[in-house]
């Protein structure tokens, strides 16, 4: 389930970068003294080389024999969706939406502190940040996830302390708030008795 959902998650960031990189101009995904159309080279380098050494640490952290039979265990698994085409299409969608959510968010918090990128750029720097939050482990990829989006705004021009700023803006927002709000609701619930945990799990 996890794998799949990570495939759906990879699967719905390629098809949103396409679509925003058909539907917009291409100096949008530019990089400040970059020259062409589209992604440049360096850009497309730097993913190329992050996967590539989470791949390599992945095989060496678990083993040639193990990893080939995680892989083919995987494999198993996601097989067996095929039957439920509808509910595979289904968590596509609201991946797809929920990642236009975040992105969105994260193009406001821009707005909110004044400064200014297409919509294209934002959700390119979302999708590198979220594959720096993922090499790091720690719970919902904290520093990893705000030091990808903050290198990224860098990247496009922006001044290091306001792409920190909005980076920090969008996590307090995003993930923060939720966590307080859910903690709160946690000791109420705890307080009333309205739910109780098997001793059995």
């Amino acid at each position: 389930m996890v794998a799949m959902n990570n495939l759906l998650g990879f699967a719905e960031h390629g098809f949103l970068i396409a679509i925003t990189l058909l539907l917009s101009s291409g100096q949008a995904w530019q990089l400040p003294g970059s020259t062409g159309s589209g992604l440049n080279a360096v850009t497309i380098l730097k993913i190329a080389a992050i996967t590539g050494l989470l791949l390599l640490g992945l095989g060496l952290f678990l083993g040639r024999r193990k990893l080939l039979a995680a892989l083919r265990d995987v494999e198993r698994q996601l097989l067996s969706y095929r039957r439920r085409p509808w509910h595979l299409l289904g968590a596509l969608g609201t991946s797809l939406c929920l990642t236009l959510c975040n992105t969105l968010s994260l193009f406001f918090c821009l707005h909110a502190l004044g400064l200014q990128l297409p919509f294209a750029a934002v959700l390119l720097v979302f999708t590198l940040g979220v594959s720096a939050g993922s090499a790091v482990p720690t719970p919902g990829g904290l520093g990893g996830f705000e030091a990808g989006l903050a290198a990224g705004f860098v990247a496009y021009g922006l001044d290091a302390s306001a792409a920190l700023a909005t980076a920090l803006l969008y996590r307090l927002i995003s993930y923060w708030v939720p966590l307080i709000a859910g903690a709160v609701a946690l000791v109420w619930c705890q307080r009333r008795h309205l739910f109780q945990v098997s001793a059995g799990y």
